[in-house]
């Protein structure tokens, strides 16, 4: 696995050739100019005033050594690379290596990234390594683990836009690493028409909606996914008669889901398709948890917007250690 030095055109190289899934959904560019704010934010934050800073008063500016980075519990990985971004914020003599690609589950005990350079530097920067690293590889795991629970049904786990503030690339990344897929990004790359939408414009109705959209698209000159939620089945019997790409079920009960399912598959069996519109996936969404959502892909259902994992994923348990310090020259160190 690479060594990260050398800049920000070899992170780019390392994660694009050996640390990204392959089928990640954000380029490397992306990914750096996403973290990049938040981890200059994260070090002001966490050092306001060098001078005054413990492992500096501490620790011998000469000490250089080794830490690594482990897994105290078993979850998959999600931003090892970011190690390396953050390192050159506190010594540009600091070199990381990443050991594990990101998407693979590691085991308690199991080594994640080697660190090398001056060991205040090393000490400085600990927590804003493991805050990130944990948080992103905590989504990861939620994710993996709501996959693994579907496994066979024919569903899809995808995220929502219940995303920490500042953290939308990062945290959908994570949910990709974990075998999830990802909804709209943000609110320009999708059209929702949603419950509060529909209750401003009552005197519309659900299908006059969608034509309204796809009318405002077309002048606009744009081909975005549409979506409608609807919370009863009277407004899903509306919603097949536009036609959109999507349908979303909200907060519906197992029964009501398998009902939603029937209910689609025998109206596009008797209407037929005698319209360019494809017929509408339906996504399940609200009070999706570990505890049912295999009980909820059963039902025959495409998606299942899940938003617990952006927003209650527990961090991942992770720590680093040094392993060495030896007494050298420091000269490069920060």
């Amino acid at each position: 696995m690479p060594v990260i030095t050398g800049g920000k055109e070899r992170l780019f190289e390392a994660m694009a050739a050996e640390l990204l899934p392959r089928e990640c959904g954000f380029t490397p560019p992306q990914l750096h100019r996403a973290a990049e704010p938040l981890i200059e934010l994260a070090v002001r934050e966490d050092v306001p005033d060098p001078d005054l800073v413990d492992a500096r008063m501490i620790v011998d500016r000469s000490l250089i050594g080794e830490a690594v980075i482990s897994a105290n519990t078993d979850g998959a990985l999600a931003g090892g690379w970011i190690v390396g971004q953050i390192a050159p914020h506190y010594s540009k003599a600091m070199t990381v290596e990443v050991l594990v690609a990101d998407g693979t589950y590691v085991r308690a005990g199991q080594q994640i990234a080697m660190i090398s350079g001056p060991v205040a530097s090393i000490v400085m920067a600990e927590r804003i390594f493991l805050n990130f690293l944990s948080r992103l590889s905590g989504i990861a795991t939620m994710t993996s683990r709501c996959v693994q629970a579907i496994s066979g049904t024919g569903a899809v786990i995808t995220d929502t836009r219940k995303t920490m503030p500042a953290y939308r690339i990062l945290d959908k990344y994570a949910v990709r690493c974990g075998g999830g897929t990802n909804h709209r990004l943000g609110l320009c790359d999708g059209v929702m028409i949603k419950d509060n939408h529909i209750a401003a414009m009552d005197h519309f109705n659900i299908p006059k909606m969608v034509r309204r959209v796809r009318t405002a698209l077309r002048r606009k000159k744009k081909d975005l996914p549409i979506w409608v939620e609807v919370d009863r089945i009277d407004q899903l019997i509306d919603a097949l008669e536009g036609r959109p790409d999507v349908i979303l079920l909200d907060n519906m009960s197992i029964n009501q889901l398998r009902n939603s399912v029937a209910i689609r598959n025998d109206w596009f069996a008797r209407s037929g398709i005698d319209s360019p519109q494809p017929v509408p996936l339906l996504e399940a969404s609200g009070g999706v948890d570990l505890s049912n959502i295999a009980d909820v892909a059963r039902t025959g259902i495409d998606r299942i917007a899940v938003g617990a994992l952006t927003h209650s994923a527990p961090a991942l348990d992770l720590t680093l250690e040094l392993q060495t310090a030896t007494f050298r020259s420091a000269e490069a160190s920060a």
